[in-house]
């Protein structure tokens, strides 16, 4: 029985010749150091470690050799990003003032958040400036403390109007 590493018979009797041994390439070689001369064409195909030729050398995506510096630009200019319309001045006056008319000073601030928010939703609309969300986030605060104004000027009323007796 023969084994698995053994020469076979046919290469044996010399029908099939073995194939030759791989030349070295010298790409896989490193380039040569900046102040060294690369050695003769006739020792780089006999070295394996001999520094490649220029023409051997693969090159890169912006057409300069890998490893080499690629000046600045050369990939071409930086995308150009879409500008959006700015946020309306209405809408975050609009919601400035309705935090504050329900938080601090519920009387003039309310009602003016509820104006500059119909007002600002006017603007939006028209489709020339952005900031609906702040806009309606004015003119729901804005409700609310008018309807709270109203709710406890209601109570203050019925209170006057029952007495002091209950």
């Amino acid at each position: 029985m023969s084994s698995p590493w053994s020469v076979p018979d046919a290469a044996r009797q010399g029908a099939v010749p073995p194939p030759p041994p791989p030349a070295p390439h010298a790409a896989h070689a490193w380039p040569a150091a900046p102040g060294q001369v690369a050695p003769p064409a006739a020792d780089r195909a006999d070295n394996p470690f001999a520094p490649p030729s220029d023409d051997d050398l693969p090159v890169g995506p912006a057409g300069g050799v890998y490893g080499q510096h690629v000046p600045y630009g050369a990939y071409g200019p930086p995308p150009v990003w879409p500008t959006l319309p700015p946020h309306d001045g209405l809408a975050v006056a609009a919601l400035v003032c309705g935090i504050v008319g329900l938080v601090i000073l519920p009387i003039p601030l309310s009602q003016i958040a509820l104006g500059l928010g119909i007002a600002s939703l006017v603007r939006i609309n028209r489709g020339t400036r952005r900031g609906k969300g702040l806009a309606v986030t004015g003119v729901v605060l804005g409700g609310l403390g008018t309807v709270g104004l109203l709710a406890v000027g209601a109570l203050f009323g019925a209170m006057m109007w029952v007495g002091p007796g209950l």
